[in-house]
């Protein structure tokens, strides 16, 4: 009976602290802001480089809120980022964490990423 208790418990503190789909949106973003950032510096735009990590993250935000896809399992969440054709950024959220599952492929991505936004 303590068990079943204790069990229930859990379930009800991972409902309570299973992060929504902004949370999802501002980590996705972050760590693609990181790899923008280091291909921003590869790039030698110098001076104009604050600006152009400015306007690429508002970018990047824009397209994250447009095509995260979120899957709500109520104790934990699933969001899928598509990048590439074929590829996808997956994010698990549980207990109010967002962790990146499996490997991006960074260099395809700061490829992308740099084409799109002209580095």
């Amino acid at each position: 009976m303590f068990k079943l208790i204790l069990f229930i418990l859990l379930l009800g503190v991972l409902y309570m602290t299973n992060p929504p789909k902004a949370k999802h949106q501002e980590n996705v973003v972050e760590k693609l802001n990181e790899m923008l950032g280091e291909k921003v510096d590869e790039s030698g735009l110098g001076i104009l480089k604050g600006l152009s990590k400015r306007l690429g993250g508002s970018l990047l935000s824009v397209y994250v809120q447009d095509y995260l896809a979120y899957e709500n399992y109520y104790v934990a969440s699933i969001s899928r980022l598509p990048y590439l054709e074929g590829e996808e950024i997956k994010a698990l959220g549980i207990a109010g964490q967002v962790f990146l599952l499996g490997g991006v492929d960074k260099e395809a991505l700061q490829k992308k990423l740099g084409a799109d936004l002209g580095l």
